[in-house]
């Protein structure tokens, strides 16, 4: 929990707001950095990280109740969610029901909303405990608990019109469309003088890992490029990410495997990138990982989902393959290294647009514009 200044006067509660954030990953990285954009502005903001790990119910219930003096003065209670952010669910959940003025919520992974809420009810574990948390408990629990929060909730935020639409269309309202942020560039180098094809985020069957490492395996011309792949994946799909490490080191052993990395190496690995693929399946609204390889002007492969889809037009600002084609993929990754110039030139449009669309300065407008009636 951190708290950066005390709840005071009516004018100051008017300009303090208590964000609830998961501890680690993308939407904290966002959530945070949100935060230092408020504070810029004058706003005060107390921030509470909350764990998925133990009993995240139990811990939301005594952190709501031990702040709940604090929680009910501030002006606005705003929630990040992604779809495994099961702590900051309770939280924002036990909040909503202190709090005459509910929550309001920025659904990253949107339209849906937390897959497993009834799960947080005990601490998980191989075995008896999941088959409790996942089986029983979310089996029965999921859906009222759903219902629950949207009742509380009192504003929604998603990274793009379809998403607004189909949350509409589950007559949940009001929602409100942001653009995701972005810190300012740091890569010191063009894509031309990149020596590595990086994979960076959530390791799932439907981010396409597996067609990248099938691609992979077909390369010919572009093995002087070493393949970085950053990331980590949930109890669900550790059996599907160690599957895809092994067939990569099988054939691969230069291949570097780098498990869940910090922000700040994150951001490194991209700006050091020739190439950034994003071979998704499925994908949320909207992509951390491109956001940061098209600010930092990298070369991006992409296939046609919903998050890359208003961002990476084919031969403009990266290239666009279709979904689960490693064939086509490895043609992709075969001609950009082999093209410097190419390379150069996708990244260079794709941070001109960047820096149009992914600034955290953009995304808090959109925020405040919602919370003053704009």
């Amino acid at each position: 929990m951190i708290l950066d200044s005390a709840v005071g006067s009516t004018a100051s509660r008017k300009r303090t707001i208590a964000l609830i954030i998961p501890s680690s990953g993308g939407l904290h990285y966002v959530a945070r950095s949100c935060a230092e954009e408020l504070r810029k502005r004058g706003f005060s903001v107390v921030g509470l990280e909350v764990v998925d790990t133990g009993w995240p119910a139990a811990t939301a219930l005594c952190t709501a109740v031990r702040m709940r003096r604090s929680l009910r003065d501030v002006s606005h209670v705003h929630v990040d969610l992604g779809s495994t952010a099961v702590g900051a669910f309770w939280l924002g959940l036990f909040v909503s029901l202190i709090r005459r003025g509910g929550v309001v919520t920025t659904v990253h992974d949107g339209p849906g909303l937390v897959k497993h809420p009834g799960s947080g009810l005990i601490s998980t574990a191989p075995g008896l405990r999941n088959f409790i948390a996942y089986r029983i408990l979310s089996a029965s629990l999921d859906r009222p608990l759903r219902w629950l929060y949207r009742l509380r909730c009192r504003q929604w935020f998603v990274f793009s019109e379809s998403a607004a639409d189909e949350l509409r269309r589950m007559s949940i309202r009001p929602v409100a469309v942001l653009q995701l942020g972005g810190d300012p560039p740091t890569a010191s180098a063009p894509p031309s003088a990149g020596q590595t094809v990086v994979f960076a985020g959530y390791i799932s069957p439907a981010k396409g890992l597996d067609t990248l490492v099938e691609a992979w395996k077909l390369g010919k011309c572009y093995q002087h490029l070493q393949l970085r792949v950053a990331g980590h994946a949930s109890a669900t799909h550790l059996a599907y990410a160690e599957k895809q490490r092994s067939a990569l080191f099988a054939f691969d052993p230069e291949s570097q495997w780098l498990g869940f990395v910090s922000d700040e190496r994150l951001k490194d690995l991209i700006a050091q990138a020739a190439v950034v693929v994003l071979p998704y399946r499925q994908s949320s609204a909207a992509s951390g990982v491109l956001s940061r390889a098209m600010v930092e002007g990298r070369a991006v492969i992409a296939t046609p989902v919903p998050a890359l889809i208003p961002h990476v037009t084919n031969r403009s600002t990266g290239i666009v393959i279709p979904v689960d084609d490693p064939a086509a993929l490895a043609s992709a990754i075969e001609e950009l290294a082999g093209d410097a110039t190419l390379r150069d030139a996708l990244g260079s449009a794709a941070a001109i647009h960047a820096a149009q669309e992914f600034t955290w300065s953009a995304q808090v407008d959109g925020l405040l514009s919602v919370f003053n009636g704009g």
